[in-house]
């Protein structure tokens, strides 16, 4: 899974597999847009009989020590041996050292899973978590680990409070500013920051930047910023403003041209406003360009899921939109309902759907 990375060693320490991990909704959520880190960290814990074994090895020492030295002295006679002195003075310190040193040396480790905006592998080959990060989860057991929660929610949340602390720093109206800060293009770079709101109305930056007049004076930013927007995956621009005008409608408003190739890939959902600003497009070439939008009309194959009379009227003046291609829509819903037949049926509401779309494709 992508954006879930473990250490080998805590998934076999903690006896559990990533597939057991990710069935933790939080975890496999937060893992599908950001990085999810199960780490192993070795620490340094007293151990309940500590002092109970150092005091044991240190009295065991000391005899082994005495015995050894009475002996020497005691054989010694006439002709005093230096071998059993210093044997005595060096074997049972030796002993004590050679038996706390090992006893200490027995690593403990402790786990922990994290997420982060960013992944790296430090100079040792590990792995590290970067930019906004979430709160961290002490884990010992599964338990544990499926009481992790609000991996995602908690990256979005301290992502937008450093947004806002930028954002105190200007107008709200002055867009162009706030997206030139040099805190904005380093902590953003996939542009999450194009979604959160900016004023008490919940309009947010993406929605305010394409109110933007390009001018003379602010026509290189506003370009520079559009081509920016090519790598910024993050980017919904499937917003309204607090008028209910969408993104969409603003680019086709404008006529602007460099934004719709910036959006053409994006999957935008059908309005019927959308329908008003194409048919006001003055530019023919920017019109047929506009025809080959990717836009979602789904109430056809919604009438046939939920079988519902509300959802086939919607659908039938959705196929009527000069920006709808109804070969392609119908063979759309025939092929989910072909193979979804068993799930469907063919309840009078759903072959009512299906004649419909039928004589519409005739």
């Amino acid at each position: 899974f992508r954006g879930f990375h473990a250490d080998r060693n805590a998934l076999k320490e903690l006896n559990c597999r990533t597939g057991d991990i990710l069935r933790n909704r939080s975890i496999k959520e937060c893992a599908d847009k950001y990085e999810v880190l199960l780490k192993r960290k070795k620490i340094n814990i007293a151990k309940p009989y500590d002092k109970f074994i150092t005091g044991v090895l240190a009295s065991v020492s000391g005899i082994i020590g005495g015995g050894i030295g009475l002996i020497s002295i005691m054989g010694a006679g006439s002709e005093a041996s230096f071998l059993p002195v210093l044997a005595g003075l060096t074997i049972p310190p030796a002993l004590y050292l050679l038996g706390t040193y090992l006893y200490h040396s027995k690593p403990s480790y402790q786990y922990s899973i994290q997420a982060g905006k960013k992944i790296n592998t430090n100079a040792c080959g590990k792995k590290e978590l970067g930019g906004t990060l979430s709160r961290e989860f002490i884990v010992a057991d599964n338990l544990d680990i499926r009481n992790i929660h609000s991996l995602g929610e908690d990256i979005e949340k301290n992502d937008y409070d450093k947004f806002l602390d930028v954002l105190d720093n200007y107008d709200s109206d002055d867009v162009i500013s706030i997206l030139k800060d040099k805190k904005i293009k380093e902590e953003f770079k996939d542009g999450e920051h194009f979604n959160f709101s900016v004023d008490a109305d919940d309009n947010t930056l993406l929605t305010k930047f394409f109110d933007i007049i390009p001018t003379k004076e602010n026509q290189k930013d506003y370009n520079n910023i559009l081509d920016s927007m090519k790598d910024m995956k993050k980017i919904n621009f499937n917003q309204k403003d607090s008028f209910g005008i969408s993104v969409l409608e603003k680019i086709l408003n404008a006529e602007n041209r460099k934004a719709l190739n910036l959006v053409r890939d994006f999957e935008f959902e059908y309005s019927p406003e959308l329908d008003s600003a194409y048919e006001n497009i003055s530019d023919e070439n920017f019109k047929l360009s506009v025809k080959d939008l990717k836009i979602k009309f789904s109430h056809a194959i919604d009438a046939v899921r939920i079988d519902s009379a509300k959802a086939l009227k919607i659908a039938i003046k959705e196929f009527d939109s000069p920006l709808c291609d109804k070969n392609k829509e119908v063979k759309n819903l025939l092929d989910f309902y072909h193979s979804n037949t068993r799930h469907y049926g063919a309840s009078a509401g759903v072959m009512q759907v299906m004649e419909v779309f039928e004589n519409e494709r005739l």
